[in-house]
């Protein structure tokens, strides 16, 4: 009787381990596979943002070299 629940008892520790490693490995291939689609998506919003970042650079050093030309003491001030 004893080896009978001893051999149900490892025979259900056997399940539960095989379907712990079994989702384990199903939760590593689905996580690589789903990081293999997205990346190359993030990679062009990545270079996207880069983009803008550059271009509000420009525009910001635009502005205040406007405004210093602009600017009461500015290069067009005469020197009185």
């Amino acid at each position: 009787m004893i080896v009978v629940l001893v051999a149900w008892l490892v025979l259900l520790i056997g399940i539960l381990l095989g379907a712990l490693t079994g989702a384990a490995v199903c939760y590593k291939v689905l996580r690589d596979e789903m990081l293999a689609r997205v990346r190359p998506q993030m990679n062009v919003v990545e270079l996207k943002v880069d983009n803008l970042r550059t271009e509000l650079g420009f525009v910001a050093e635009n502005q205040d070299a406007l405004r210093r030309e602009i600017s009461p003491g500015g290069p067009n001030a005469r020197a009185s």
